[in-house]
């Protein structure tokens, strides 16, 4: 007899990993949002550099989070969308203190 793990036998329903993947995300966006508004109101390019940096840590700790629900077999695919979508913040801000040079 041979135990199956693979991940399309998984239930993905799991109500507290959603909210710790929703709580994380939406810490690192206010955070970085704070930033962009730091920037704005300063134009100092040092702020400006600041909100890609949190949507890249953010990112970097979220994938880090994937790793380590993959193997406890948890749900990962959530920690890996919540990595891509700082990634994501973080090439989208990342121009905005260069646009003034």
């Amino acid at each position: 007899m041979t135990i199956d793990n693979s991940d399309t036998d998984k239930d993905w329903s799991n109500p507290r990993a959603v909210r710790a993947g929703a709580i994380y995300l939406g810490v690192f966006v206010l955070v970085g949002i704070g930033f962009l508004v730091a920037y704005r109101q300063t134009d100092s390019r040092f702020w400006g550099f600041c909100a890609p940096a949190v949507f890249m840590l953010g990112g970097l700790g979220a994938f880090v989070h994937t790793y380590r629900a993959w193997q406890r077999g948890g749900l990962w695919p959530l920690w890996q969308g919540v990595g891509w979508a700082l990634f994501i913040l973080m090439l989208a801000t990342l121009g905005l203190p260069v646009r003034d040079l």
